[in-house]
């Protein structure tokens, strides 16, 4: 019995080791896509138009968490915020914080100048 608890823990313990040799290797899902796009000059017309469609998505759901209330939208909002954090981290332990931070500083900058011009043109 105890030798199969201590063979289980080794096997264990060393499908770990082996999952974090991966995740050395291999950078998260966000900062693939975003070097793609940034380390690609030819790119850059499809960065500038994710860019503005994931702004304008974030500008309707802050009107709509502001100008109706949904709790559905805050909890979007919220989770959209969680991601933005979690997709930093990881760029900062990998050294690229600049170019996630400003990707993410873009798109916030945008969504909320585009939030602020709508709720002020609605009333």
């Amino acid at each position: 019995m105890g030798w199969r608890l201590n063979n289980e823990f080794q096997a264990s313990e060393a499908l770990a080791l082996d999952s974090a040799r991966v995740s050395e290797r291999e950078p998260p899902f966000f900062e693939r896509m975003a070097s793609a796009f940034i380390d690609e000059p030819t790119m850059w017309p499809v960065l500038a138009v994710v860019t503005l469609t994931v702004s304008t998505l974030l500008a309707a759901l802050v009107v709509l968490a502001v100008q109706d209330r949904s709790l559905s939208a805050m909890a979007a909002l919220a989770g959209v915020a969680f991601l933005a954090v979690e997709g930093a981290r990881a760029a900062r332990r990998r050294g690229r914080l600049a170019v996630v931070g400003g990707l993410i500083g873009t798109v916030v900058a945008l969504a909320g100048a585009a939030s602020v011009a709508y709720l002020r043109l609605a009333t």
